[in-house]
């Protein structure tokens, strides 16, 4: 690791921390709103601090560059951690885990609050369904954020001096440290588990990172790794609601079972790009040849 990537480190950890104490001291206060105003704000400190390193150092920004142009990369951002929260549910259901494939206490929840607003289910229903559709790509923007500090920035300074499996376990790794603070302190994804939450974390991060490493290597682009991070929280709910009995140790995407189910997925991914003769040039063509 050079010295700009420690830099780069330091400053954002020093940075990012100081604001999470800050959430956890609002939120736990009951300032939720400021506390949600800040959250904002940290989730564009990786790609802040890497913007100020590239322009103080004089890096070239490989990662800005976009140059996908296979639909289907699309589809695979957008569509694979939905793909994996039914493959987690069917491990469970195998198991003899009770699997709401109907979704009936979601439906029941929606048709409740129907009532209370004095609107029709259906139409609710239909709000719902075009909210989550859309939710990815809300996310995504948010995403773009940290995506440009992991994917991008670090991606770009690391791979071509590690090897990629260092690489994809030392990202992975920050990726989920960098959340500590607002996990352990205010039970951010894991209210109940905190420390242990963290733990479980680490992989989730690891695996979902490989996939989100592939995603960049392949289309070169940041955009895809933004919006499969973005797919990552905008279908989260559909975990919560095909085992809304789950607690947080079961979750569909947080816990044990998603975890496993990611674990699959980015090693098959590890394996694709790991054929590749010279992959610094997956990061742009200055790298190396073909």
């Amino acid at each position: 690791m050079d010295r700009n990537t420690m830099l780069y480190l330091v400053v954002l950890f020093t940075v990012s921390y100081s604001i999470e104490f800050i959430i956890v001291f609002e939120a736990n206060s009951g300032n939720y709103a400021f506390a949600n105003i800040l959250m904002i704000l940290l989730v564009f400190m990786p790609a802040t601090i890497a913007g100020l390193m590239v322009n103080m150092f004089k890096e070239p920004p490989y990662f800005l560059r976009t140059r996908f142009k296979d639909i289907r990369f699309f589809l695979i951002a957008y569509l694979y951690p939905l793909f994996l929260i039914v493959v987690a549910a069917i491990l469970l259901d195998l198991l003899g885990f009770d699997i709401d494939w109907g979704l009936t206490a979601y439906k029941t929840r929606i048709y409740q609050i129907a009532l209370q607003r004095e609107i029709s289910p259906e139409r609710l229903y239909e709000i719902a369904v075009m909210s989550v559709l859309i939710a990815p790509f809300v996310y995504a923007v948010f995403a773009l954020g940290e995506e440009i500090g992991w994917r991008g920035y670090l991606l770009d300074k690391l791979l071509t001096q590690n090897s990629l499996e260092r690489v994809i376990i030392f990202i992975g790794t920050i990726w989920a440290l960098w959340h500590a603070p607002l996990i352990i302190f205010m039970g951010y994804n894991y209210k109940t588990l905190r420390a242990l939450g963290l733990l479980l974390f680490i992989p989730f991060c690891i695996a979902h990172g490989t996939v989100l490493i592939w995603l960049r290597l392949r289309t070169r682009s940041i955009l895809l790794p933004a919006l499969g991070h973005g797919a990552i929280n905008g279908f989260m709910w559909y975990g919560s609601a095909l085992y809304p009995d789950s607690g947080e140790l079961l979750h569909l995407v947080l816990g044990i079972p998603g975890i496993i189910a990611v674990s699959i997925l980015g090693f098959a991914l590890y394996m694709d790009l790991r054929g590749e003769s010279n992959i610094g040039y997956l990061l742009a063509p200055t790298h190396g040849k073909p």
